[in-house]
């Protein structure tokens, strides 16, 4: 995939919160040297490189010239000699073994960032030095790794980040076996600039101070932002965080099934998916532990006070018919469900009404509104400081949930000759208390084989002491560990 030396990123990547994705996946191994594992995990990365450039570059922050005078516009800079190393850390001698860590669930508590991650996850320099479009540490123990890696968020998504964890999962079985299954991508996947093209294509292009003007409310919170009329939920300033637990959760298939009819009990029209069963059933047992936490005389929480639901919507299959799937830059929409708490969190509102109520929310969600949205996001005149996350606070009563529950990460493998369990994780977790200073958290981790799969979530502690012994909830979603 040939690329320009220097690049402009897309429209939806500028309006990314310039964070990395940080992922954990726990491989079990086979005995042996682990310096062997390390080498083709190196070696393999080194093959992803050159069949994936965009990992060869870093990101910085550009300066406004003649293609476009908005300030904050993101650039990923090519530097062909460079390809991201992968750290070796041996932990062998002072953590518990493989086993040990699988027993326990792999406790969210045991997964501290400043350990498992390069330290450049946490200090990207957008100025100066730029931040890496991937970086990877190999942490080992007694019978596995733990292989933690973050993607830069701006230029990979979660869907993106899948295909390249296959992509390099792929070259690692290969150099074992010689052979590797097929992973083919569209010539023009790494092309940041196709978005932009597919827009100019499909729409007519009007001045920007037209669109900022025209654009409603609904389609900045489409891209994720507040628009600049709106009013936000901030919190206090000087008021220090609140004391944060994080829960891993488990759902069988066999209630993952049972949501779904539930959520589908009387109900007129197309049937609700088991997706939006579960996030309505999240959004009402959290917003019901969160009202019980805050007190009767909250008015955040009080009964005609509106609740938002946001999820996260992967835009490929819906922006254009003509844009491939395997797309590796960003395009991540947000979706808005309202509700009154007091409706929201009323016995008398059955599962099916909330996850209807989600399901049109998600269905609204045209070519039309995305490419909407689009067309605001490359009029925006600053991409820095002056967009507002309408998430990144513990005001209000909104909630945001990221689903990754469809993407596919436990049938990756790689390789059954150094790894055990067919070289396919065991457990996949983000580290711990990445956003506790900021929000409330909720994940939804990939499917497992057995069609169960785990949830995060990241509540103050009083509101997940009432979570965990919530009937409703607990009915469905097993503690797995903190």
């Amino acid at each position: 995939m040939a690329q320009p030396p220097k690049m402009r990123v897309s429209p939806m990547d500028n309006v990314m919160p310039r964070i990395y994705a940080n992922f954990i996946i726990a491989l079990r191994l086979k005995p042996g040297p682990i310096s062997a594992v390390h080498s083709i995990l190196e070696e393999s990365l080194r093959r992803t490189c050159d069949e994936l450039p965009i990992l060869r570059r870093k990101v910085f922050t550009a300066q406004p010239d003649g293609h476009s005078g908005a300030t904050g516009l993101l650039e990923a800079k090519e530097s062909p000699e460079w390809i991201p190393e992968v750290v070796f850390n041996d932990l062998s001698s002072t953590w518990p073994d493989y086993d040990e860590l699988v027993d326990s669930g792999l406790e969210q508590d045991a997964l501290d960032a400043q350990v498992l991650f390069p330290p450049g996850i946490y200090e990207q320099d957008l100025h100066n030095n730029g931040a890496c479009a991937l970086l990877a540490q190999a942490n080992f123990v007694e019978g596995g790794l733990l292989l933690a890696f973050g993607i830069f968020h701006p230029i990979v998504d979660g869907h993106s980040g899948t295909l390249l964890v296959k992509l390099w999962a792929k070259h690692a079985k290969a150099l074992q076996q010689n052979v590797g299954p097929a992973l083919e991508f569209h010539p023009d996947s790494a092309d940041y600039d196709l978005l932009d093209k597919i827009w100019k294509a499909e729409n007519v292009e009007q001045p920007p101070e037209i669109t900022l003007k025209t654009a409603s409310p609904e389609t900045w919170r489409l891209l994720g932002l507040i628009a600049p009329s709106e009013p936000s939920e901030e919190a206090d300033p000087t008021a220090p965080p609140p004391k944060m637990r994080s829960t891993i959760f488990y759902v069988p298939a066999t209630d993952f099934k049972a949501l779904r009819a539930e959520a589908n009990a009387d109900i007129q029209g197309a049937p609700n998916t088991a997706n939006d069963a579960l996030m309505a059933k999240l959004w009402r047992c959290i917003m019901k532990a969160r009202l019980v936490a805050a007190g009767p005389s909250s008015a955040e929480y009080s009964p005609e006070n509106t609740s938002l639901l946001d999820l996260t919507l992967d835009g490929r299959a819906r922006f254009s018919q003509i844009l491939p799937s395997s797309y590796m830059g960003t395009l991540v929409f947000i979706t808005t469900t309202r509700m009154t708490i007091g409706k929201l969190t009323s016995t008398d509102t059955s599962l099916a009404e909330i996850a209807t109520a989600i399901r049109l929310s998600v269905d609204a969600v045209t070519s039309k509104r995305m490419q909407e949205a689009f067309g605001l996001a490359r009029a925006l005149p600053d991409y820095g400081d002056s967009l507002k996350f309408p998430f990144a606070t513990f005001a209000g009563a909104e909630a945001c949930f990221t689903s990754w529950v469809g993407l596919s990460a436990f049938d990756i493998s790689f390789g059954d000759v150094l790894f055990a369990n067919g070289g396919c994780a065991d457990y996949l977790r983000p580290p711990r208390r990445e956003f506790d200073a900021f929000c409330r958290r909720v994940v939804i981790l990939p499917m497992q084989k057995s069609g169960g799969f785990e949830i995060l979530v990241t509540l103050k502690e009083e509101e997940m002491d009432l979570l965990e012994k919530d009937i409703e909830f607990i009915r469905h979603a097993k503690v797995v560990c903190h």
